[in-house]
Formats: structure tokens, C-alpha cells, sequence
């Protein structure tokens, strides 16, 4: 089978709008500065509040009220919190550590904005989150005996987009 393709390709088009600065990565820039700057900010709260080394303490939405934003089904005194649905996404917006949150930042960065240029910021943005929320699935499913933070289960969703 022979067959002729007239135009430039779409993912061609994508990538030159991206490096000519004609579309910004949105998506990746608002989950990388959100992801970065809740961690710094309440990571050295969290390290002068507990005397703890900055690099390895927790930091993000989590240390806002502490437990409140972390992924887990039962509380301490055994509270149910698997009405609390907020908590399947909200997560993503908190780190263990400089490692942690400086190789989920990475893998946004290098897997998201040429997926951004493809498929637009709110598209990336569904299926980001929809991994978010995988992830939870598979923590409810696998071990929900421990707490769960990192927007990990976004980074598996952009590699299985890829």
C-alpha cells in the first residue's frame, strides 16, 4: 500500500510553536511552580518548626493542616476518611524531600511540555489528573495502610502517554 500525505504533521506544528515561544506549556508550569513553591515554603516551616535537615523534611499542602491533605483512608484513632474526596488529588501537592519533589518537577518538565504542545494545557490537565487519581485507585486498592504524597501517578500517566 502505497499512500501520499500532503501538510506538515501536527506534532511537527506542535514542537516549532513550542520552541518559537507561540504556546506556552501552562499546565507545566503551573503544576511545576505549585509543586516547587509549596514544598520550599512549608519545607523550611516544617524543618525550624522540628529541627529536622531541610532536604529530607515533608513540605506542601500537607503541612498546611498536617494530615489533611496527604492520601489515606484511616486516621490515627481510626477516623474513616474515605469520604474525604479531596484528599484523591490534592496529594500530588506534597513531597517527601529534595529528591522527591525535584524528580516528579523533572519528569513533568521532560515528558509534559512536549505533550503540552500536542494536546494543549486543559487536555494534559484531564489526563494528568486522571492519573492522580489512578494512582490513589491503585493506593486504595494495594496498600492503604500508610500515607501517600507526590503527584507521581501524573508522572506514570505522561509516560504512558508518551
Amino acid at each position: 500500500i502505497n499512500s501520499q500525505v500532503e501538510g506538515e504533521a501536527h506534532e511537527t506544528k506542535a514542537m516549532d510553536d513550542l520552541m518559537k515561544g507561540r504556546v506556552r506549556p501552562w499546565f507545566v508550569i503551573f503544576e511545576c511552580t505549585m509543586c516547587l513553591f509549596l514544598w520550599i515554603v512549608f519545607a523550611i516551616v516544617m524543618s525550624n518548626k522540628y529541627g529536622t535537615s531541610f532536604m529530607s523534611t515533608q513540605g506542601g499542602m500537607n503541612s498546611i493542616v498536617e494530615g489533611m491533605f496527604d492520601l489515606r483512608l484511616y486516621g490515627p484513632e481510626c477516623q474513616d476518611y474515605r469520604g474525604q474526596i479531596w484528599r484523591w488529588t490534592t496529594y500530588q501537592f506534597s513531597h517527601v524531600g529534595a529528591s522527591h519533589v525535584l524528580m516528579n518537577v523533572f519528569m513533568v518538565i521532560m515528558l509534559g511540555i512536549p505533550l503540552e504542545g500536542v494536546h494543549e494545557c486543559w487536555r494534559l490537565a484531564i489526563m494528568f489528573n486522571v492519573g492522580v487519581l489512578g494512582g490513589a485507585c491503585c493506593y486504595f486498592w494495594t496498600d492503604a495502610h500508610t500515607p501517600v504524597v507526590g503527584c507521581s501517578g501524573g508522572c506514570y500517566a505522561l509516560i504512558g502517554i508518551h
